[in-house]
C-alpha cells in the first residue's frame, strides 16, 4: 500500500488566483461596455452643436467633449490593463523525456530511511513526450 501526502497550498492559491482572474475579467467587461457609447455620445454632441453655437459656448463644448473623450480613453486603457491581469499566461508546449520525468517524481518520494524498495522499469525506447511510451514504477 502506498500513501502519499502532498502540500496543496500552491494548488489552492492557484485556484484562488484563477477565480479572482475570472472576477477581474468579468468586471473589466462590465466597466468597458458603457464606455464606447459615452464616447460616441460626446462626439455626436460636439459635431451636432459646435457649428451652431457662439464662440464662447463652442469653446466650452469643445473642452468638455475633449475631456469626456480623453477620460473615456484613459478608462479603457485602465480596464484593458486590468483585463490583461485576468488572462492566463500563454501555454508553451515542448517535448520532454518521459523517463526523466518519472525518475524525478520517484526521487521525490524516495527517502534515505525508507524500508520500501522502489524499482523503476523505464523503456529506453520511450519517445520524447509521446503518450504511448512505456514506463512504470513498482514497489
Amino acid at each position: 500500500m502506498v500513501l502519499v501526502f502532498d502540500d496543496i497550498t500552491t494548488l489552492l492559491q492557484a485556484q484562488r488566483d484563477a477565480a479572482w482572474g475570472e472576477v477581474a475579467r468579468r468586471l473589466a467587461h462590465e466597466i468597458k461596455n458603457p464606455l464606447t457609447p459615452i464616447q460616441l455620445a460626446a462626439e455626436r454632441m460636439q459635431r451636432k452643436f459646435l457649428g451652431s453655437m457662439n464662440a464662447q459656448d463652442a469653446q466650452i463644448l469643445e473642452r468638455a467633449t475633449h475631456t469626456i473623450v480623453a477620460q473615456v480613453d484613459a478608462m479603457k486603457q485602465m480596464v484593458n490593463a486590468f483585463s490583461e491581469y485576468a488572462r492566463a499566461p500563454d501555454m508553451h508546449f515542448s517535448p520532454f523525456d518521459l523517463n526523466q520525468l518519472i525518475t524525478e517524481v520517484a526521487d521525490l518520494y524516495r527517502s534515505h530511511e525508507n524500508t520500501v524498495e522502489m524499482k523503476l522499469s523505464l523503456s529506453p525506447s520511450c519517445p520524447r513526450s509521446a503518450p504511448t511510451g512505456y514506463a512504470s514504477v513498482r514497489f
